[in-house]
């Protein structure tokens, strides 16, 4: 299984070179990463480097940069003129840069064999109407971690299986003075918040679109998001996720901003200015706590989904 993964990393890393036409001397493919989770700088220079030694007339520059700058780095080198021969690219963007003309259809070089290698489901997300824009690279998942000590003085034999199970332990921990707030969650980090309200609308047996429609405001859809609501309105859940880490000025407030989006959502009406500036005095006066232990953790440990893909050229 490791074997056949780390083939369709290396196989995905170089794809963009193989799209391309065929390489003379000192052909040079100019490639956009993202210096983020999932791997590290140093994993894709050595596939770099593998590349080049099996293809030495064709040199390879890397260009890395934050995933929040990712997306205008590309729009922007595209619109210039001069571009990019290999782009990573988010799952949420296909629509936009096939529309915008900003990456390559390559559907008619994706072959069965490099189908066989890849999730079926993961194709999808380098799709838009019906054709292929790039290649799956990095299909992340979410990974529950607990601490075992806390855990243990918490009189807790086992870790939770269920989310009404980790409500309840994370009671269990408040409730008995070792943590202020047990969960950790990463809602405060870029689109991490819709990420997790993705996860918890199927946990909740919820669906986005039904018949072609929105159904994701009832149903299991509605559940996903009470339950974020009542998990961090009990205290339960610490909003950034980053343990350690004193929240600035401006995130407090996107934080008690977003807080009140939620709550209105859930409730379907208006709170009244009154009561809506007592609850938010009240979120305020507790946003600097912020502790280095967590019962339970979760984040994203691989990013957003990202692909490979081959940009237009200006």
């Amino acid at each position: 299984m490791l074997k056949s993964f780390n083939k369709t990393l290396l196989g995905a890393a170089l794809i963009g070179a193989s799209l391309a036409p065929h390489a003379f001397a000192e052909t040079t493919l100019n490639a956009l990463f993202m210096a983020q989770a999932a791997y590290s700088e140093a994993d894709v220079r050595a596939m770099t480097d593998a590349f080049a030694k099996a293809n030495p007339d064709i040199k390879v520059n890397l260009e890395f940069v934050p995933y929040e700058g990712l997306h205008d780095k590309t729009v922007l080198a595209q619109g210039s003129g001069g571009g990019y021969d290999v782009v990573l690219f988010d799952v949420i963007w296909p629509a936009e840069y096939a529309t915008n003309k900003v990456l390559v259809d390559v559907s008619s070089r994706v072959t069965d064999e490099m189908k066989k290698g890849v999730l079926p489901g993961a194709w999808t997300t380098v799709q838009y109407d019906s054709k292929y824009y790039g290649m799956p690279w990095i299909l992340d998942t979410k990974y529950l971690f607990y601490n075992k000590e806390i855990l243990e003085k918490a009189g807790i034999k086992t870790p939770p299986k269920t989310w009404d199970e980790l409500t309840e332990q994370a009671k269990t921990i408040k409730d008995k003075g070792l943590l202020a707030t047990p969960i950790a969650w990463s809602w405060s980090q870029a689109e991490a918040a819709i990420c997790d309200y993705t996860t918890l609308v199927s946990a909740f047996g919820g669906d986005f679109l039904k018949d072609g429609k929105p159904a994701f405001q009832t149903g299991g859809g509605l559940d996903a998001l009470k339950y974020m609501v009542s998990s961090y309105s009990s205290g339960l859940t610490e909003f950034q996720g980053i343990p350690g880490r004193r929240r600035p000025q401006g995130l407090r407030k996107r934080r008690c901003r977003l807080r009140a989006e939620l709550d209105l959502h859930v409730q379907h009406g208006q709170r009244s200015e009154r009561q809506q500036g007592r609850r938010q005095g009240r979120r305020r006066a507790g946003a600097g706590c912020c502790r280095q232990e967590r019962g339970f953790g979760r984040q994203r440990l691989d990013g957003p989904r990202h692909h490979l893909g081959q940009q237009a050229s200006g």
